[in-house]
């Protein structure tokens, strides 16, 4: 793998130091509700820690937030990857050592493991509510017999078409969202949060980690095989959000890590490095291009979190621009960094920061809000490894 690094300087490395102090101070201060409380403060203590190995003063309240989303472990926790016990998991996995993890994990393996023990799976299929999410605590976890029972159920609800596979994400499941407005009868999802794109980043890893190499291998190229067809090649946005055919008009989707090319671009560099496919990198490696050269006023982006905002298209760019060494890709890494600064309004949300909810301004404090967005502005102005950004699936190189 090629190893460059883009690093902010000047007035703008100063501004992301300001801005992740402010960010830190004020999601400290930030009271979670109760059944985020164990999530919250876990993603705070990751943050903490990456500021630590950059050399910053962090002084006791990283380990003091490690004790209390630990304690809060038992009260209310969703079994959900995003702010549930799979990401809580993850999370924990990559903070403690492993004789420590141990001690934690145990009754989270407990309590999965009874969840996907059931002879049919009827939930969501996902990363962010379901198997996928399941799946990725389980590689980190190194939980061989819970990945053997998520690929048991992924293998079970897939569809085969006539380019691959896919899944069906049912109306029901989108309880709270727009999309049921949008898919009453249901959909096929493409993006890396809620649909195919997730399970592509999590067969990579599972062949990457020779979890069930023989069965996950084909399903992974079965998978890659059904998105490549339904969205061949062509200038500017590729991916749509939704699609099962390739004769289907398709809209292409925003450019965000959730959605579209960007999260996309980094599951299938994920996968051709897996299943060792020139051929799948270069497509990859062509979005990326394309995603580069999109007009700002056609990607949809009006916030900074790594979601569906400037911070994760930027350190999308950082990852694939140091996939690839491609120049361009390196522009474009401090374009959108440049952009995330510029989003900023000091004294409002979390450091500056917020999401929208409804279109209604909401303070997130972690790592799919603002303690995320400062840790992509740090991974621009230190040397410190990002390895955090894998529970995100921004690792392009799984395994290595």
């Amino acid at each position: 793998m090629i190893e460059p690094r883009v690093h902010l300087s000047g007035a703008d490395a100063e501004a992301a130091r300001a801005a992740i102090h402010a960010i830190t101070t004020d999601a400290l201060q930030e009271e979670a509700q109760p059944a985020a409380v164990s999530s919250t403060a876990i993603g705070l203590a990751m943050h903490g820690l990456y500021l630590d190995r950059a050399g910053l003063p962090v002084g006791d309240w990283v380990q003091e937030q490690l004790e209390r989303g630990i304690e809060a472990l038992g009260r209310g926790v969703l079994l959900r990857y995003w702010g549930g016990l799979p990401g809580i998991g993850w999370q924990l996995c990559h903070v403690l050592d492993p004789a420590d993890a141990d001690a934690v994990c145990s009754m989270i393996d407990e309590n999965l493991g009874a969840w996907v023990d059931r002879e049919r799976w009827e939930l969501d299929y996902d990363l962010v509510r379901g198997l996928v999410g399941f799946g990725m605590y389980a590689v980190a976890r190194g939980n061989h017999a819970l990945a053997l029972r998520v690929l048991d159920h992924l293998e079970a609800t897939a569809e085969t078409t006539e380019y691959g596979t896919c899944w069906f994400s049912r109306p029901e499941w989108f309880t709270g969202y727009r999309m049921a407005e949008l898919y009453p009868q249901g959909t096929y999802d493409l993006g890396v949060a809620h649909g195919q794109a997730g399970v592509i980043g999590l067969l990579a890893r599972y062949v990457a980690a020779g979890i069930a190499p023989t069965r996950s291998g084909p399903l992974l190229a079965r998978s890659v095989e059904h998105l490549l067809a339904i969205a061949p090649q062509r200038p500017g946005a590729r991916f749509p959000g939704h699609g099962r055919r390739a004769d289907e008009p398709h809209e292409p989707a925003r450019l965000a890590w959730c959605y579209g090319d960007a999260g996309t671009a980094l599951t299938l560099f994920a996968a051709a490095h897996a299943a060792g496919r020139q051929d799948w990198r270069a497509e990859a490696h062509e979005v990326a291009r394309q995603m580069a050269r999109r007009p700002f006023e056609s990607t949809g982006v009006v916030t900074a979190g790594i979601c569906h905002g400037a911070a994760g298209v930027a350190h999308a760019f950082h990852r694939l621009y140091r996939a690839t060494g491609d120049d361009e890709l390196r522009e474009a890494t401090l374009w959108w960094l440049r952009k995330t600064l510029e989003l900023r309004r000091p004294g409002e949300g979390i450091g500056g920061y917020f999401e929208l909810a409804n279109d209604h301004p909401l303070a997130v404090a972690g790592l799919h809000g603002a303690t995320g967005i400062a840790l992509v502005l740090l991974s621009a102005i230190t040397d410190v490894e990002p390895d955090w950004d894998e529970y995100f699936m921004f690792g392009v190189e799984p395994g290595a």
